[in-house]
């Protein structure tokens, strides 16, 4: 059935017509995934009538995003270059999605255009940023308009840059500004400008335009956000990894409500994320993707296990193995637990131009623990991860999933089974 009737036919089944449809991705380092959300998006924009598309990245610098596919006059390299966050701008599915927006845009009349929007926090992998830039944007307007905001003292209290984006604050709350009493007084700026914003709306409105101050109330809100975040970083107590998520979640779930509200009068809105809700794959098994799922997951619980032992302060490390192409066909016998038939043999002979035996697959693994003590969590993993190469560790990348899924699916797969294999560490 083309992709076009199988949407129909859901949505048609659907109680309601949604005003918002989740599309779900189990990870985010596969473009197969955005290569079928980008169909989907086609389909759903000019069979639908969907006006807008939300994607997990920051939303503040997704704004970037979406004035150009509504005609900004930024280039689209610089666009892709910061319109992103986790390096997805590099991804030529998402130049794809943006350019044929800004096509589309271009050739239907205001009330039908798309828009693009991000729901995510401003974080990065390697931590949060300086609340500065928002700061001091919400400070200069409102001083612009009447307000009284002493930018001398709130850049006292904000400090250097590197106080907030030091790496080692991620996994190690002592090392973290965020609840010192600089960083708590600026909590109370934060939502002393969004209650002030709020009071004044219609007079700050009517005086700068409505898409300027909505724009400002947005900055003071994702400032609010990202203080909390940072002060759920300076927490040292167990429960500090479930701090950050749920605070990361309430950021993402109110730039959902906050864009829902200003998109449902034009028409429904698509999003698009991950989705860590049915990691028994009950709704949509296949074998191949399943087996793929199956080996990130074991990647994953290594790199939260590592995180937890530093945060534990152990000497002992997880390194994460990738054993690259290894089939049982070309792995020599070992009775009784692996018996090669000359049969197998023979059929693994034209594989083995390209792949390898499970013993080598085991090499990097056994030569890591043994003789490379790492200083820091790596990953050994092959350049071609289906081919037979020689081992060699590798730092991760910005398409690996951030340290925030990993806790995240450590956390669903422990609720799933019904223990916590966390061996006391949290």
């Amino acid at each position: 059935m083309p992709l076009q009737d199988s949407l129909a036919a859901f949505l048609a089944v659907l109680p309601a017509r949604p005003t918002m449809l989740g599309l779900g991705e189990p990870t985010h380092s596969c473009e197969h995934f955005a290569q079928l959300r980008n169909q989907i998006v086609r389909t759903l924009v000019l069979q639908q009538g969907y006006r807008a598309v939300v994607l997990e990245t920051d939303r503040i610098a997704a704004l970037r995003l979406g004035d150009y596919v509504l005609g900004g006059s930024d280039d689209l390299d610089e666009v892709m270059a910061t319109g992103f966050s986790h390096g997805f701008g590099a991804w030529q599915t998402n130049r794809e999605l943006v350019s044929w927006l800004r096509e589309h845009n271009d050739s239907v009349p205001g009330r039908r255009q798309v828009r693009l929007y991000g729901f995510d926090a401003p974080l990065e992998m390697a931590g949060a940023p300086s609340p500065r830039a928002l700061l001091v944007a919400v400070a200069d307007y409102l001083s612009a308009h009447g307000g009284h905001h002493h930018t001398d003292r709130l850049l006292d209290l904000i400090g250097a840059d590197s106080n907030w984006t030091a790496p080692a604050a991620l996994t190690d709350g002592n090392q973290s500004i965020g609840d010192t009493a600089a960083a708590r007084e600026l909590r109370t700026v934060a939502d002393d400008f969004v209650a002030s914003l709020r009071r004044q709306a219609p007079a700050l409105a009517a005086a700068t335009g409505t898409g300027e101050y909505e724009r400002t109330l947005l900055y003071a809100r994702t400032a609010a956000g990202l203080l909390r975040y940072h002060a759920a970083m300076a927490d040292t107590t167990p429960s500090w990894v479930a701090a950050m998520l749920g605070t990361r979640d309430a950021i993402m779930a109110d730039n959902l409500l906050d864009i829902h509200a200003g998109e449902q009068p034009r028409g429904p809105m698509l999003v698009f994320g991950l989705d860590l809700t049915d990691l028994q794959n009950t709704r949509d098994y296949h074998p191949k993707r399943t087996y793929e799922r199956s080996k990130l997951a074991q990647m994953l619980f290594g790199f939260e296990l590592d995180r937890r032992l530093r945060a534990a302060e152990s000497t002992t490390m997880s390194v994460v193995n990738h054993p690259g192409g290894a089939l049982d066909s070309l792995t020599p016998s070992r009775p009784p637990v692996h018996v090669r038939t000359t049969g197998q043999r023979l059929r693994g002979l034209p594989a083995g131009l390209l792949l390898q035996g499970k013993q080598a697959g085991a090499w990097p693994a056994a030569r890591q623990s043994s003789t490379r003590p790492f200083a820091e969590a790596k990953c050994g993993v092959p350049e071609c991860s289906e081919c037979a190469v020689s081992p060699g560790s590798n730092q991760f990348t910005a398409n690996w999933p951030t340290p925030h899924f990993a806790a995240r699916a450590w956390t669903a797969s422990a609720d799933l089974a019904g223990i916590d294999p966390g061996f006391g560490l949290a």
